[in-house]
């Protein structure tokens, strides 16, 4: 026994064996820890299901119980959501599958059965990794914003409007352009000559009002932006053009979607997304939705990139399987710094 450990030691002086040895036991271990957390997904995903069965079914209850259930245990509810959505339409493949947890995030948005598992099998078949599986069902299912056949959740309908316009408003006896962000630009009685409150304009580099007839409201709240930072998959800190050179920096989340939390290998996943397709990004243009009183902001997100395609991003964390469709607000969702 001594003789052959001492020739098995001394044989990792070769590259070679070095390299077969790591592959045998290194990835041999990752395949069995990603067997581990599927099974461990998918028995999480059963007793959700059956809890929520036994209890009639209601999706009022369904939707309290994960929250509830995330609470208790230091969870994100995103997670629960989708182990119960995988038990739900996939059964454990077979050992020799190499399909992982990522590739069934990717797999979970396509509704239909006999779809889902022909994407499947070509992700088996053709050894794509979950980044190149969700990518050829992005291109193929997802066309500018438009919602895909087979998906149950509707995309984000897109909210896009012209930068460089504003609102005039009344300030007491004077009037005003409504930048955003509760910034107001004054105006003086020969600029405003002829305005009237609620009009919209245009207002630039020269300052002086112009009055857009066709612009309607939906138009408004536009702007160039520049990322400062990413904070998870859903918030980011941005420095926004206002009216150059006037800018403001904001804390700003995508609306109508939801990734998961920090902390959590998906969380963790999906800020590095976001992080790598803004850095990728030319130019970024956000639009932007206040929901209440406290000056929380919504926004849609859209990037130029380097070969023209314009990418709305909150609808390609969806279909890269990095969120889920969230329209409701909470608090803490501005609480991460």
């Amino acid at each position: 026994m001594p003789t052959t450990l001492i020739k098995r030691s001394s044989s990792l002086k070769l590259y070679s064996v070095l390299k077969d040895r790591v592959r045998e036991i290194l990835l041999a271990g990752q395949k069995r820890i990603e067997r581990e957390k599927l099974l461990a997904y998918w028995n999480t995903g059963k007793l959700v299901n059956e809890h929520i069965r036994l209890n009639e079914g209601r999706a009022e209850y369904a939707q309290k119980v994960l929250l509830r259930l995330a609470g208790d245990i230091v969870i994100d509810e995103s997670v629960l959501r989708r182990t119960a959505e995988f038990q739900k339409v996939f059964p454990i493949r077979a050992p020799e599958h190499e399909l992982t947890w990522s590739h069934y995030k990717a797999l979970l948005p396509v509704k239909d059965a006999s779809e889902r598992e022909r994407w499947a099998k070509l992700a088996e078949s053709r050894h794509l990794n979950w980044h190149e599986l969700a990518d050829r069902i992005q291109k193929t299912r997802y066309q500018k914003g438009q919602l895909p056949i087979g998906i149950d959740d509707p995309l984000v309908e897109p909210k896009a409007g012209i930068p460089g316009l504003y609102r005039v408003i009344k300030s007491g006896d004077a009037f005003a352009i409504d930048l955003g962000f509760t910034s107001f630009v004054e105006l003086s009685k020969e600029e405003a000559r002829g305005l009237r409150e609620e009009q919209i304009v245009r207002w630039g580099v020269s300052r002086k009002p112009v009055l857009v007839k066709s612009a309607q409201a939906n138009d408004l709240y536009t702007y160039s932006a520049e990322l400062i930072r990413v904070v998870d998959g859903d918030t980011l800190w941005m420095k926004i053009w206002t009216a150059p050179p006037i800018w403001v920096e904001e804390k700003l989340r995508l609306r109508g979607i939801d990734a998961p939390e920090l902390g959590t290998p998906e969380g963790d996943s999906a800020k590095r997304f976001v992080t790598s397709v803004l850095n990728q990004a030319g130019a970024i243009t956000i639009t932007t939705t206040k929901p209440d009183k406290w000056d929380r902001y919504l926004s849609d997100i859209f990037l130029e990139m380097p070969d023209g395609e314009v990418i709305y991003l909150n609808n390609h964390l969806l279909a890269q399987g990095h969120a889920l469709r969230y329209d409701r607000v909470r608090f803490e969702d501005w609480d991460t710094e």
